[in-house]
């Protein structure tokens, strides 16, 4: 599985873990404009953020059964007030399935950062939603990968890497090997 992320370190796996959670939670394309008094409506004036740096899906965490990744995985997601959304070898982890479970989290994740609207007389205004902290974020997360590899063809591995990395939520696998 070349070209993942596989952090072994605990220290440098929270941080990294944070880092996924601030890029999956920041735009894509900066909304920032600078003031220019000349060209309001220029499209130089919108900076495009450095995506080099940025981390991609899924977080790969490789280690033997019982050295504690999903203890680790599930305290950081408390830590972070996040829904663990989990597919595991016992689960129906059908192309159909993996989908509807991205899905899932995807609306879960949008629902969650929307505003709510209020009418009044006259006139609408928006007002935040104050969320229970569990229900703030969806973690997508595919256990044992190494099996479930096992028994997909090429393209349906292939389909299941293009949707987690367009997720717009965090995905981490883990792994044995």
């Amino acid at each position: 599985m070349g070209g993942y992320t596989v952090i072994l370190p605990k220290n440098e796996l929270k941080s990294e873990f944070h880092a996924t959670l601030k890029n999956k939670n920041s735009k894509k394309k900066s909304g920032r404009r600078r003031r220019d008094e000349d060209d309001l409506d220029s499209d130089e004036d919108y900076e495009l953020e450095d995506e080099e740096n940025q981390l991609q899906n899924p977080l790969v965490l490789i280690g033997p059964t019982g050295v504690g990744k999903t203890a680790l995985i599930r305290t950081l997601a408390r830590q972070e007030n996040m829904r663990i959304i989990s597919t595991g070898p016992e689960s129906d982890r059908t192309g159909s399935e993996i989908k509807k479970k991205l899905q899932e989290a995807m609306r879960s994740h949008r629902v969650d950062q929307q505003s709510h609207r209020r009418m009044t007389f006259f006139t609408t205004y928006t007002t935040p939603i104050i969320l229970d902290k569990e229900y703030t974020q969806s973690l997508i997360v595919f256990e044992h990968v190494d099996v479930f590899f096992e028994s997909l063809d090429r393209h349906g591995v292939s389909a299941l890497l293009e949707s987690v990395n367009e997720a717009s939520v965090p995905v981490i696998f883990t792994t044995e090997t």
